[in-house]
Parts: C-alpha cells; sequence; structure tokens
C-alpha cells in the first residue's frame, strides 16, 4: 500500500478516519485508554503541527501485517 502517494507525507484526522474506515468518534474510542476499545498501536499524533495529524508512514506500518517466524 502506497498511502504516500495518495496523500503526501502528513495525513489529517479526518484522512486517517477515511484510511482506517471508521468514524471520528471511533478514534476517540480507540485512543482513550480507559475505553475498552483502545488500540495502543494506533499511529501516534504529530504535536508539534496539531493534533490532528499524522505520518502517513507511521500510518502504513500500523496496516501492514507483522510478519511471523
Amino acid at each position: 500500500m502506497n498511502l504516500i502517494s495518495i496523500y503526501g507525507p502528513i495525513v489529517t484526522l479526518k484522512e486517517l478516519c477515511q484510511i482506517l474506515k471508521i468514524g471520528r468518534s471511533t478514534y476517540y474510542q480507540y485512543i482513550d485508554e480507559e475505553h475498552h476499545l483502545y488500540k495502543p498501536n494506533l499511529p501516534p499524533r504529530l504535536l508539534e503541527y496539531s493534533n490532528n495529524k499524522f505520518l502517513t508512514s507511521d500510518v502504513e506500518k500500523y496496516l501492514t501485517p507483522v510478519a511471523v517466524n
């Protein structure tokens, strides 16, 4: 999957939700450590730009399954 050619080096929260096929409220449930849907391995936000930006390469890593030896 080559998201960088589609979205560029940085994606917004809106684009991330489109890529993951989730709504914004679901995203916020995924990042809430107290919620039962918490996903600790979601791509981290780029805090130096804004809370709603993510590195496209981190999104690709998240979507790429890890090979099991």
